[in-house]
């Protein structure tokens, strides 16, 4: 039985910590280590854990707690894969809950397809919608991503804990994203993906001030997003992706990047946006950034229009 580590980044969850450890505890999978990394926080978080290791009589080593100076959710998740000695790794947020089977079901499918990583299906709190993944076979798994038919975000996935090593965790430098960062790097490395269509975790969507991203709040976002898309970008013209996948990528550069500088007032940043598109494209094939060229300028020529 292969050991996985669950990664929790937390900060300020006193309240709401136990019901997610609880979950992790009680999973059908007995294989497990749980290090929670402790980004800073204010509250009773450390006082808590300390009793709940001991009310819950768990084994040394089973739940691990590491402070930090507040630096942000990616340095914690990337400190708990530092110490972490699973097999695989789960990245899991300290506010969500995973159902019983979760870690059983990627775990198995991972060890039955001898494949790299695993997502798996969620549950959204606030719609109460269902997502389940898909991997579209014409697409393939970049291409599924760019069609968001499987989720970059941290609640879906296992990896294989060498792999997110050798690709050095996540980029700290992101202030969003950084989830669909990793995501979209490990992929393009260790394409051999499981698929679990199965709702495996209940995903809090809840935008409170005290979220460990908060800081995400005080800042503009755009940037970050549009640099995670600038190098999905990058990477499907250099790979010579298929039209329609690199149709959608662009388009999805332009209707959040591009358009959203525009609703914002933010016209400089537009143009820049702009600019930032036509350089990834100075490498491609002249005829590969024609194409790519007229499909961005044909959807500003309608929006001028519309104006």
């Amino acid at each position: 039985m292969n050991h996985v580590s669950v990664i929790i980044p937390t900060y300020n969850r006193a309240k709401e910590i136990i019901k997610c450890l609880d979950s992790i505890v009680s999973q059908t999978y007995a294989n497990i280590e749980i290090i929670v990394v402790d980004d800073g926080s204010k509250d009773a978080t450390e006082q808590v854990i300390e009793a709940y290791i001991v009310n819950r009589s768990l084994p040394q080593g089973k739940l691990v707690y590491y402070k930090q100076i507040n630096q942000g959710a990616p340095v914690a998740r990337n400190y708990g894969l530092k110490i972490a000695t699973g097999d695989f790794v789960v990245f899991f947020d300290s506010d969500d809950i995973m159902y019983p089977d979760r870690i059983s079901l990627q775990a198995e499918a991972m060890v039955k397809e001898g494949s790299d990583s695993c997502a798996g299906g969620f549950t959204d709190s606030f719609s109460k919608k269902e997502f389940i993944p898909k991997l579209d076979t014409g697409k393939g798994v970049i291409g599924s991503l760019i069609y968001w038919e499987i989720m970059g975000s941290t609640q879906s996935w296992m990896y294989k804990r060498e792999l997110l090593v050798k690709l050095g965790g996540y980029d700290v430098s992101y202030a969003c994203y950084q989830d669909w960062d990793l995501t979209f790097r490990y992929l393009t490395q260790n394409p051999n993906i499981s698929i679990v269509k199965k709702s495996l975790t209940l995903f809090d969507n809840d935008d409170r001030s005290d979220r460990i991203t908060s800081n995400v709040q005080s800042q503009k976002r755009l940037p970050h997003i549009a640099r995670y898309y600038l190098k999905v970008l990058k990477w499907l013209v250099s790979n010579s992706a298929k039209k329609n996948i690199l149709k959608h990528a662009i388009l999805l550069y332009y209707s959040q990047i591009i358009v959203g500088y525009y609703k914002a007032g933010l016209n400089n940043n537009a143009k820049q946006a702009i600019k930032s598109f036509n350089d990834v494209l100075k490498s491609a094939p002249y005829s590969l950034a024609i194409k790519c060229k007229t499909i961005l300028y044909y959807h500003l020529l309608r929006r001028m229009l519309k104006v």
